[in-house]
């Protein structure tokens, strides 16, 4: 199956609303601002980017909720009965549906973010991953290091995230190792 002949499928948890994307995933990611926190129930929120254009709810209507004091007016969809939230459209990104990945059908093919945005606002308890970018608030605020001083600066400016990762590793290869033994 070539990239142009994809075929998405997902759904909420009561199978009344249905969806489909006729084109691949253009981005993945996670999110752990607050608002994203709010709707996930506590855990950062995990979404593949799709062109809009190629994007349908295939049956059931979802419910929506525009927040209209937001810059972005961003508007989430959800099913009225089971609740589950499906998708977000923004008027900063009009051309991109963002899909829940939970709601995938097959969530495999999401395989994992590629970036991990506003961890300022993230909890101790959220990991980051590290085969992602991370950026403290959107994404606009990362530039690529084109030195090796550049990079030292970033993470002299970012150490506790840094920090924090490799805690992180250590701790879990620290529990492979317990969990093989």
């Amino acid at each position: 199956m070539d990239a142009t002949n994809v075929l998405i499928t997902g759904g909420c948890y009561c199978k009344a609303v249905r969806y489909e994307c006729r084109r691949p995933l253009t981005f993945r990611g996670l999110c752990y601002c607050r608002t994203c926190q709010m709707i996930s129930g506590g855990a950062g929120n995990l979404f593949a980017a799709v062109d809009a254009p190629t994007f349908k709810f295939t049956s059931g209507n979802p419910r929506s909720f525009t927040n209209t004091e937001h810059p972005w007016r961003p508007t989430r969809h959800f099913c009225e009965n089971c609740g589950v939230h499906l998708t977000a459209r923004s008027e900063r990104a009009p051309s991109a549906v963002l899909i829940k990945v939970g709601t995938l059908d097959d969530p495999s093919i999401f395989e994992g973010p590629q970036v991990v945005t506003w961890t300022s606002e993230k909890q101790k308890f959220h990991l980051l991953l590290e085969l992602a970018h991370r950026y403290r608030s959107g994404m606009a605020t990362w530039k690529e290091p084109e030195s090796c001083t550049e990079l030292d600066a970033w993470i002299d400016g970012h150490w506790q995230e840094v920090e924090a990762t490799a805690f992180g590793l250590i701790a879990r290869s620290r529990d492979s190792l317990y969990a093989q033994s």
